[in-house]
């Protein structure tokens, strides 16, 4: 909800390139590219929503092409609580 853009340019530490940007999709890539481009973060805020949100089903629109720190953070997890309560945000209903 609130990374802004998925990084993935780089790897943890510096290191190599993600596969996950190495194996997307062009029209995918074009349209990161774009987003981040004209990004800029909304007043007030820290950062934005992700360039992928889908903000009314609060679900990805790419998410088999999601980065590392995507996949990383589990929903549900201690973590995605964290981030939840600290943004106010009430986890949606399944």
């Amino acid at each position: 909800m609130h990374m802004g853009y998925p990084p993935y340019l780089r790897g943890e530490n510096g290191g190599p390139v993600e596969p996950y940007w190495t194996q997307m999709p062009a029209d995918l890539k074009s349209q990161w590219l774009a987003y981040v481009e004209s990004y800029s973060v909304p007043e007030g805020e820290l950062d934005g929503p992700c360039v992928w949100l889908d903000l009314e089903s609060r679900r990805c629109k790419h998410h088999e092409a999601r980065p590392s720190v995507c996949r990383d953070f589990r929903v549900g997890s201690k973590g995605c609580q964290d981030w939840r309560h600290a943004y106010g945000i009430v986890a949606p209903q399944t």
